[in-house]
C-alpha cells in the first residue's frame, strides 16, 4: 500500500528509499510507478485538481497501459467527480455512498463512550434516533463535528443536539446555492380537526422508529 498527496509526498509501507524521489510532484509520483513493487496499490490522494494538465492525463492514459500486465492497481481518491474527457473510457468510477444508520450509531456510541465522565449525556433512547435519523446525510466528519460543537455550546449533549444537526444540514445545502433548507416548525397542533387522523399518528409513532424496522414490523400506511 502506497500513499501520495502533494503536502506529504509518498508515504506507505515500503522501506526508504524505495519510494523515490515524488515529494509533492504529481509528475514524479506517476513516473515513480514504474519502479515501485508488482503488487503495489498506489493511493493518490486528491489528485483530482492535477487532470486538469495535459501532460499529467497523457502520463496517466500510458500508465493504464503500462499496468495491465501487472498487479500493480492506481487508485484515484476525490470529493468530486472531475474527469478529462480523454480519461473518461480509461477509468473505472466507484461511488462510496454516505454513512448509514448504522455507522452513524456506531460513530455516536464511539464518541460517547470516549467524553470525560463529567460530561453529561441527556438522551432517551427515543431522541438519540431522532439525532442518528436527523444525522443522516452527514459524512462522519460533519457529524463527528456537530457533536463537538454541541458540547462547546452547552457542555452536554441533549436534544438540542437535533437542532444543531439540522442547523449543520442547513448550512451544508446553503453551501450549494442549489436548494433552499427549511426547518418544519410545525407541529399537530398546528392542523385544526382531522382528531382521527392525529391519534392514529400518535398511537403509531414508534412503528416508524428504527427498532420497530429491526423487530421486522413494516412502516404503517394506508393512509394518503
Amino acid at each position: 500500500l502506497i500513499l501520495w498527496s502533494q503536502s506529504r509526498g509518498t508515504f506507505g509501507r515500503m522501506k526508504k528509499g524505495q519510494l523515490g524521489t515524488a515529494q509533492g510532484d504529481p509528475i514524479g509520483i506517476l513516473e515513480s510507478v514504474a519502479s515501485m513493487p508488482d503488487n503495489a496499490l498506489i493511493v493518490l490522494v486528491d489528485f483530482h485538481p492535477f487532470l486538469g494538465d495535459a501532460s499529467v492525463v497523457r502520463m496517466v492514459r500510458e500508465l493504464g497501459y503500462d499496468l495491465e500486465s501487472t498487479n500493480k492497481t492506481l487508485l484515484f481518491l476525490s470529493p468530486v467527480l472531475k474527469l478529462p474527457v480523454e480519461l473518461a473510457k480509461d477509468l473505472v468510477v466507484v461511488d462510496f455512498p454516505l454513512p448509514n444508520h448504522d455507522m452513524l450509531k456506531e460513530t455516536f456510541d464511539e464518541i460517547i463512550g470516549s467524553l470525560p465522565k463529567n460530561v453529561r449525556v441527556v438522551l432517551s433512547p427515543n431522541d438519540v434516533e431522532k439525532l442518528i435519523r436527523s444525522a443522516q446525510g452527514l459524512t462522519i466528519k460533519e457529524f463527528s463535528n456537530v457533536l463537538a460543537k454541541t458540547l462547546v455550546t452547552k457542555g452536554r449533549i441533549d436534544r438540542e443536539a437535533i437542532d444543531v444537526v439540522n442547523s449543520e444540514k442547513r448550512q451544508i445545502v446553503r453551501k450549494s446555492g442549489i436548494l433552499d433548507f427549511y426547518p418544519p416548525s410545525e407541529s399537530l397542533a398546528s392542523v385544526g380537526g382531522l382528531d382521527q387522523l392525529k391519534n392514529w399518528l400518535i398511537s403509531r409513532g414508534n412503528a416508524f422508529s428504527e427498532a420497530a424496522r429491526a423487530f421486522g414490523l413494516p412502516s404503517p400506511r394506508g393512509i394518503l
